[in-house]
């Protein structure tokens, strides 16, 4: 009797006993079908990755070749300075012709300081920290007769004449007592006198000592139209000499009433309207065309108002 010495249990003898027998013939087959298979799609992906590896360079340069092409197309409608990489700012037509405009014509234009003997008031007992609200304070002898010299107005004005001759309104240099001073543009001050105030216009005309003086071009101010660019150059505020600004014609031959701090008033008529930033101290100041010539001097502006400023149209002048 032959011991089995396998440790079989009776699960396994019974899964056994019931599995179908297996033919290894047809599992060799399959195999080999599918050992096929899987070699002729690892032909196929290597005849394919070869063919891709090989033509890749000659469609990436034709597509380079392509984006070159549109690129030089687009890049043919514009200008320099938008070809330019890095650049800032692009300085338009206009934009450049009132830059010239304002280098060549600045050293025209002129500020005019106006000042007069102030009398010297002492505080009361010399205390600056002494308040004398209802003016109890008599004056003593030692305030008569002490004055001291003090700005006490501003404007503007531009040569016409290479020996001197300066165009300014009359409401800027009306006080016959005060002296004038002109400063130019290159920082020197020239004292000033009044040839001629018009009785008429606002129009006055200084004169200063030298000669070779730039000069400015005066224009036709018949030619000018509603809606055209104008610039102003002045000294606004007596503080800020050669300001520019910039607007349009906004009408033609207003009628106006114009008045001053001290109750002088005047009627001018046949003036400019502008929407260019007039301010006090701008008064006797040019107002230029885009061509650079001098077509109204600046005059007044409309108080509670934005933007509404007149001139003097230069043919009265």
């Amino acid at each position: 009797m032959v011991q089995n010495t396998e440790n079989v249990t009776p699960d396994v003898l019974s899964e056994r006993a019931t599995s179908p027998k297996i033919d290894r013939s047809l599992d060799w087959d399959a195999r080999k079908k599918e050992g096929l298979k899987f070699f002729v799609i690892l032909l196929v992906a290597a005849v394919f990755g070869f063919i891709g590896g090989s033509t890749a360079p000659a469609f990436h340069k034709m597509l380079s070749e392509q984006s070159r092409f549109f690129s030089q197309q687009s890049d043919e409608g514009k200008s320099a300075d938008q070809k330019r990489p890095g650049r800032e700012d692009i300085v338009s037509s206009d934009d450049g012709a009132i830059v010239n405009l304002v280098e060549r014509n600045a050293p025209g234009v002129v500020s005019i300081v106006v000042s007069k003997d102030i009398p010297k008031v002492r505080s009361f007992f010399q205390n600056p920290f002494f308040l004398d609200p209802f003016n109890t304070r008599q004056p003593n002898e030692s305030d008569s007769g002490v004055t001291q010299k003090q700005q006490v107005g501003s404007g503007s004005g531009f040569l016409v004449s290479a020996d001197g001759l300066v165009v300014t309104n009359k409401h800027v240099v009306s006080d016959t007592a005060a002296e004038y001073t002109v400063m130019t543009n290159d920082g020197k001050e020239h004292a000033a006198t009044v040839l001629a105030r018009d009785l008429v216009r606002d129009i006055a005309v200084l004169k200063i000592e030298g000669a070779d003086f730039p000069v400015l071009d005066l224009g036709d101010s018949d030619q000018v139209k509603v809606g055209q660019t104008v610039i102003a150059i002045g000294n606004p505020l007596g503080e800020f000499e050669n300001s520019v600004t910039r607007g349009i014609i906004s009408g033609l031959k207003r009628e106006v009433s114009a008045g001053s701090r001290f109750g002088q008033s005047e009627q001018l008529s046949g003036i400019l309207q502008t929407d260019a930033a007039i301010n006090p101290g701008n008064s006797g100041g040019p107002l230029f065309n885009i061509s650079g010539e001098v077509i109204g001097v600046n005059v007044a502006m409309a108080q509670g108002a934005e933007n509404i400023a007149f001139a003097l149209p230069i043919n009265q002048v």
